[in-house]
C-alpha cells in the first residue's frame, strides 16, 4: 500500500495497477510543477516595481497554489481508493462467484413461495 497500484498488481489486476500508478505519478508531477510555478510567481512578485505588477504575480501565484491543492486532494482520494480497492481485491482472492437459485414456478406448490438458495463458490 506504500506504492500506488502495488496491491492491485499483487492480486492480479494489472490494468488497474497501471492506471492507479500512472494516475499517482501524473498527480505527483502536477504537484511538483505547480509548486515550482508558484515559487517562481512569488519570486516575481517580490521583485515587482509597481503595485499592479505585484498584484498580477500574486494572482498568478494563487492560481498555481489552487491547482496544486486540487492535485493534492485528488492524490489523497486516489490513494484512499487504491487502499480500499486493494483490500477488497485481497479479500476476494480465490472467490469464484455468487450464485442465486430460485425454484421453477411450475414446480412450486400452489399457495407457497418459490424456494431460493444462495451459494458462494471459493
Amino acid at each position: 500500500m506504500v506504492v500506488p497500484g502495488w496491491g492491485q498488481l499483487a492480486t492480479g489486476h494489472r490494468v488497474k495497477a497501471v492506471i492507479i500508478a500512472a494516475g499517482a505519478a501524473g498527480l505527483g508531477v502536477r504537484i511538483a510543477l505547480t509548486s515550482r510555478d508558484a515559487n517562481n510567481a512569488t519570486r516575481e512578485a517580490n521583485q515587482a516595481t509597481t503595485e499592479g505588477e505585484y498584484d498580477h504575480w500574486v494572482a498568478v501565484r494563487d492560481s498555481h497554489l489552487n491547482a496544486r491543492d486540487s492535485a493534492v486532494t485528488y492524490l489523497i482520494l486516489l490513494w484512499c481508493y487504491n487502499m480500499i480497492d486493494a483490500y477488497v481485491d485481497g479479500q476476494f482472492v480465490g472467490f469464484e462467484g455468487l450464485e442465486l437459485r430460485i425454484a421453477d414456478a411450475g414446480r412450486v406448490a400452489p399457495g407457497s413461495l418459490p424456494l431460493a438458495s444462495l451459494a458462494f463458490h471459493w
